[in-house]
């Protein structure tokens, strides 16, 4: 039997742990998208508030599950923060 290098090593063991990467395009994803489009989330659920009060987005990575809820808030137009010179007060 032969060597197994690390990066192979990597990725059997994520696959063995069960951490998958968020994709929008999936029932989860669109389950997600409804509950933002209905109102049932705020604009300013954290993504990890998220995972815990809905238990099937805790199989997802941290970071690809977060990145994924930025992007969906963007996509949809919730982002909470003040555009460059909004509201300053100058």
């Amino acid at each position: 039997m032969g060597k197994i290098s690390k990066r192979r090593l990597k990725k059997s063991v994520k696959s063995v742990d069960g951490w998958k990467g968020w994709r929008l395009n999936t029932p989860d994803g669109n389950f997600l998208t409804k509950l933002f489009e209905t109102g049932q989330l705020s604009p300013a659920a954290m993504p990890a508030w998220i995972k815990e009060h809905y238990p099937q987005f805790k199989k997802y990575k941290k970071d690809s599950f977060s990145s994924g809820v930025r992007r969906l808030k963007s996509n949809l137009g919730l982002n909470t923060r003040r555009g460059k010179g909004e509201n300053t007060g100058k």
